[in-house]
C-alpha cells in the first residue's frame, strides 16, 4: 500500500537526490583510466547494473555528459546513488 507524501517531503527527496548526484559526479573525477568493472546501485544499496570498461572515467563519464542515448541513461540521475569499482 502506498502512502501519498506531502509536497515538502517529495522537496526533501528531490534535494537529497541531487546533493548525491553531485557528489557522485565528484567521485567520477577521481576514478581511475585503468580497464576494470563498476558497480551501479540505487538509494537501497542494491546493485542495478554492472558494467566494464576499457577507460573507466571514460566510460562513467559518458553516461552524464551525454554520450550514451540507452533509455535507462536518461534516467540515473533519479535512481543511481553510488558507483563501485570492483
Amino acid at each position: 500500500l502506498l502512502t501519498p507524501i506531502g509536497n515538502e517531503a517529495l522537496r526533501r527527496h528531490y534535494r537529497i537526490m541531487e546533493q548525491g548526484f553531485s557528489q557522485l559526479l565528484t567521485k567520477i573525477k577521481d576514478i581511475t583510466t585503468e580497464p576494470g568493472c563498476y558497480l551501479m546501485k540505487d538509494y537501497e544499496g542494491q546493485i542495478f547494473y554492472i558494467g566494464k570498461a576499457k577507460n573507466l572515467r571514460s566510460r562513467l563519464r559518458s553516461y552524464f555528459f551525454g554520450s550514451d542515448t540507452r533509455i535507462f541513461v536518461q534516467y540515473l540521475e533519479h535512481i543511481l546513488k553510488d558507483i563501485e569499482i570492483i
